[in-house]
């Protein structure tokens, strides 16, 4: 707890420059509302387990997609997969993706392991150098692990800096898919940045 408090810390330095709320949500996983929340780039790139597979966040249009940053080399990546697996099914039938990048791996077979040991079904883009990082926008200074959680507009709605458990991670991801019926139609198109 208090090497993820010193992390937090380090963040909100390092995120000076993002809004506010973008710091703040980044601290403990609160829920951005929904007119200040920042949508992310083009996250995209190489299919870990198929590398002449392309996995996209835009594949999953008008879905809530996870997006969970993670090494095989990472201990707090370990102690969350679990879980986040766990999450996966658990939402796998109310219109959820989870889609997760392997950073800093640069021995492929490393991160292959990870996932097949673990039973992971998700997929997970392979990016060893970190490029991702940029379609991040204001949350590409994160922490390994991150979990970010994707409205249906692929808008950062919650987000969380070092290991999360399955319970938090339902907890922010149900708010968020129940905002379906409640936002879709107070809504207007997203410009750049927001």
């Amino acid at each position: 707890m208090r090497i993820r408090g010193l992390l937090v810390g380090v963040l909100l330095v390092v995120t000076s420059c993002s809004s506010s709320e973008a710091a703040a949500v980044l601290r403990d996983g609160s829920i951005v509302p929904v007119g200040q929340r920042v949508a992310i780039g083009e996250v995209s790139g190489e299919d870990l387990l198929d590398p002449a597979r392309t996995v996209a966040v835009d594949d999953y249009v008008g879905q809530v997609v996870v997006v969970n940053v993670w090494g095989a080399w990472c201990p707090s990546c370990q102690a969350e997969a679990g879980d986040l697996e766990r999450v996966h099914q658990e939402f796998v039938d109310e219109d959820v993706a989870f889609v997760g990048i392997n950073v800093r791996d640069r021995i492929r077979e490393s991160a292959v392991d990870f996932v097949r040991d673990r039973s992971i079904s998700y997929p997970s883009i392979h990016d060893p150098s970190m490029r991702t990082f940029v379609e991040l926008k204001d949350y590409r200074n994160v922490a390994i692990p991150s979990t970010l959680i994707l409205d249906r507009r692929h808008r950062v709605a919650s987000a969380f800096v070092g290991a999360v458990t399955g319970d938090e991670l339902a907890d922010k991801l149900r708010v968020v898919v129940d905002e379906k019926n409640t936002t879709r139609s107070a809504e207007e198109p997203v410009g750049v940045g927001g």
